[in-house]
């Protein structure tokens, strides 16, 4: 069956670098072969995020075999999959790889890591404070892809100002984040179970009008595309 264009596609750019992890690997999905990889990506504050970046193997034809160790930059979509974290099946974001460049490894330099996506909100805001009493809001964005039926559900956090925007929207609002993939570690109360969590930490947030789809947001995204 011929897929049909979606005249609402929404605005869908990541782009991180960093070192490779661990031990890539090579799994077959959708009836191409994938490497699985996940890289560490420095912050500014000399914390990192894992950050699981799935790239066909034929995008990686003219590069070495990806080790552990190796330095790589990827440009591409984000995704909301569920991930196995210590066995349990949880929902969260990462980048499949359009492009791929295999970079330098410079000391002390913090690495790329920037998400633009547009969407629309799944449900009703869950919000709390932090121990500090900070605001936090948690939300699902469903960003709509080249063809119809092609969507992609996306854990997305903010804190502080962006939070309290955040839960001005409701089911269906229309919305942009502009941010970063984020790793967080947490535990539940009841078992004492650590495990950790792959979401998009939006670092502005902001409600768009149903028929607002703003000419500068889709330049915004063409030029993170252009300068990978």
């Amino acid at each position: 069956m011929e897929k049909k264009l979606n005249f609402k596609q929404d605005i869908n750019y990541g782009v991180v670098s960093g070192q490779i992890a661990k031990e890539p690997r090579l799994s077959y999905s959708d009836n191409k072969f994938v490497w699985k990889i996940e890289l560490k990506v420095r912050r500014g504050d000399n914390r990192c995020d894992i950050v699981k970046v799935f790239v066909p193997r034929d995008l990686m034809k003219d590069f070495p075999v990806p080790k552990m160790g190796d330095y790589y930059k990827f440009g591409g979509k984000v995704k909301g999959v569920f991930l196995d974290i210590n066995g349990r099946q949880t929902k969260g974001a990462c980048l499949i790889a359009e492009m791929a460049k295999q970079e330098e490894f410079v000391e002390g330099k913090p690495d790329v890591n920037q998400v633009l996506i547009t969407g629309q909100l799944c449900r009703g805001t869950v919000s709390k404070l932090s121990k500090s009493g900070l605001p936090l809001a948690d939300n699902i964005l469903a960003s709509n892809g080249k063809y119809f039926g092609d969507s992609t559900y996306i854990p997305v956090r903010t804190m502080g100002g962006s939070a309290k925007i955040m839960k001005m929207g409701k089911q269906g609002s229309v919305a942009c984040v502009r941010g970063c993939f984020s790793t967080r570690d947490y535990s539940i109360r009841s078992s004492g179970e650590h495990l950790q969590s792959f979401e998009v930490l939006a670092k502005e947030f902001e409600l768009l009008d149903m028929s607002e789809y703003k000419k500068d947001i889709y330049e915004e995204g063409k030029a993170l595309s252009d300068k990978f």
